[in-house]
């Protein structure tokens, strides 16, 4: 069984932290839940990270929700003519 160098775990959770901070802004829900893994699984300094992922779904979810109801965003309007 080939075990990992610490360089590469910490490739994986630095590739994990920046897919949260993605996921947090286009998908809110799907970052909140990257966040909650991040901030429960990492004892390291970097599980900050993962409180802040979190915090920022929160904020994308809320900024999402007032351009959908004030008709800034409309998904279901027919751009082609």
């Amino acid at each position: 069984m080939e075990s990992r160098s610490p360089n590469a775990r910490d490739e994986s959770v630095q590739r994990l932290v920046v897919l949260g901070y993605i996921t947090a802004v286009a998908m809110p829900p799907v970052g909140l839940i990257m966040g909650l893994v991040l901030a429960i699984r990492l004892t390291e300094p970097r599980s900050r990270q993962g409180l802040w992922i979190i915090a920022l779904s929160i904020l994308a979810a809320i900024l999402w929700a007032v351009a959908l109801a004030s008709g800034l965003v409309n998904p279901n309007s027919n751009t082609s003519t």
